[in-house]
């Protein structure tokens, strides 16, 4: 559908040089903003009705650790924000969205980025970049989700419209649905109503790696 693996591959690349280039101006988080971080993220756990147990909750309650440790840190590179991203996806991916909180808690560490004071061209890149890369991981988590919960009817003709609900969750979403712009949103308006074909589709998954890879994919239906 609208990311392929490469795409996904080729901004989160992109995203990871310019964070790089933050790194290496010296910029970082206090430890202030990080344990905010975390006690946001607790507050997040505890209004899915979180129960502080492993057993019941195995990936939020070590997503809560990871944060919690970080926020003894008197400063936090940008890149140790991202490696905490990083493993706090890994764990909701293991999940397979059954623990949502953590997917809350990987939205308000891009809002600390996003909102972060600094308005030199570096953190701007930064957090373009963040951006893009953003967009095209709700997108692949989407497909995702939508593959397995098709595979899970045995029946391979409901595909699209697992695609169409999955995109309906993203322009439903207020949180996620802020990182695209309005030609962007569009072309998802576009496949829910179905104005893309499934022939569309299957081109879409065929564009070729670039930065611009997911303009081009939500454009082919255009």
């Amino acid at each position: 559908f609208p990311v392929t693996i490469g795409q996904v591959e080729t901004l989160r690349n992109i995203k990871n040089a310019a964070y790089q280039a933050v790194e290496d101006s010296g910029l970082s988080f206090d430890q202030g903003q990080i344990q905010g971080l975390a006690s946001r993220a607790k507050s997040i756990a505890d209004e899915f009705d979180y129960v502080d147990d492993p057993a019941v909750f195995p990936e939020t309650y070590a997503a809560l650790r990871i944060l919690e440790r970080r926020g003894a840190a008197n400063q936090t590179t940008i890149g140790q924000l991202d490696a905490m991203r990083q493993a706090l996806w890994q764990r909701y991916n293991r999940s397979q969205g059954s623990e949502p909180a953590i997917g809350r808690m990987i939205d308000e560490i891009d809002d600390l980025i996003q909102n972060y004071p600094d308005t030199s061209d570096l953190m701007n890149a930064a957090r373009l970049a963040n951006n893009q890369y953003k967009k095209a991981e709700l997108l692949d988590f989407a497909m995702y989700k939508a593959g397995l919960q098709t595979a899970g009817t045995g029946s391979g003709g409901n595909i699209l419209n697992k695609y169409k609900q999955a995109v309906t969750s993203i322009l439903t979403n207020p949180r996620q649905i802020k990182f695209f712009n309005q030609d962007e949103i569009a072309q998802m308006e576009n496949l829910v109503r179905g104005n893309l074909t499934e022939n569309a589709l299957r081109r879409i998954g065929k564009l070729s790696p670039s930065g611009n890879g997911l303009m081009l994919a939500l454009n082919v239906g255009a």
